[in-house]
C-alpha cells in the first residue's frame, strides 16, 4: 500500500486480493488520507490489518470509519477478509460489525450490515437490501432483502414498500459509526496537519 501511495500503481506489485482501493489511489497525490490499524476486531485474539480513510484528526491522532480493506492471518498465511472502494464502501460500527453501501449502476443500489466472523476471514450478512428491475422492460424497480449478501432476486424476499421507506431503512442503519485510530501511511500527512 505504501508503495502504491508513494510511487503509483504498478501491476508487478503483489497485493493480496488486488483491492479496488488501489485503482482509486492510482494517480492521486502521495498525501492521500489513508491509514492503517492493527487491531483484533473479529474477537479471535489474532489482530486484523485494517486499511481505512482518515477523516478526522484530534490531539495529534488520526481517525476514520470508512474501511477500504481488512486482512487477517489464517493458517499462517495472510488472507483478505474483504475490500471496499468509493462506490462499494464499508463503515465500521464496532464489535466486528460493518455497514455496507454500494451501487452497481443507475437502478442498482445495495446496503446492509455484516459481521466479521471469529476466524477473521469470513463475513456473515445480517441484512442485505438491494434494488433490481422487476422484469425485462426496466419500467419498474423492485426492492429485495436477504441475508446471503448477494443481489439475486430468486434467493431474496421481494419487499412490498415504497421507495421512501426503503431509503428510511438505509438511513436507520447508516449511523452510529465507530472511529478507528489510524497510523498514516505517508509521513507527509502528519506534516500537513501540524
Amino acid at each position: 500500500f505504501r508503495s502504491v501511495i508513494m510511487d503509483g500503481y504498478n501491476p508487478d506489485i503483489e497485493i493480496l486480493g488486488d483491492p479496488a482501493i488501489l485503482y482509486e489511489i492510482n494517480g492521486r497525490e502521495a498525501e492521500i488520507d489513508l491509514g492503517y490499524a492493527i487491531e483484533d476486531i473479529s474477537g479471535d485474539s489474532i489482530p486484523e490489518l485494517i486499511i481505512a480513510l482518515i477523516n478526522e484528526t484530534k490531539n495529534g491522532k488520526y481517525y476514520g470509519e470508512q474501511v477500504c480493506a481488512v486482512y487477517t492471518c489464517s493458517d499462517d498465511k495472510v488472507a483478505l477478509s474483504f475490500e471496499g472502494a468509493y462506490r462499494s464502501s464499508y463503515q465500521y460500527k464496532g464489535d466486528g460489525t460493518f455497514f455496507y453501501r454500494g451501487s452497481g449502476g443507475a437502478i442498482y443500489s445495495i446496503f446492509g450490515t455484516l459481521n466479521l466472523q471469529p476466524n477473521g476471514k469470513d463475513v456473515k450478512w445480517n441484512d442485505y437490501y438491494f434494488t433490481y428491475e422487476k422484469d425485462e422492460t426496466f419500467t419498474e424497480i423492485g426492492f429485495y432483502h436477504n441475508t446471503l449478501g448477494i443481489s439475486d432476486k430468486e434467493q431474496s424476499e421481494e419487499l412490498d414498500l415504497t421507495e421512501d421507506y426503503f431509503w428510511e431503512i438505509c438511513s436507520s442503519m447508516e449511523k452510529d459509526f465507530v472511529k478507528i485510530e489510524l497510523t498514516p501511511f505517508v509521513e507527509s500527512f502528519e506534516e500537513r496537519e501540524s
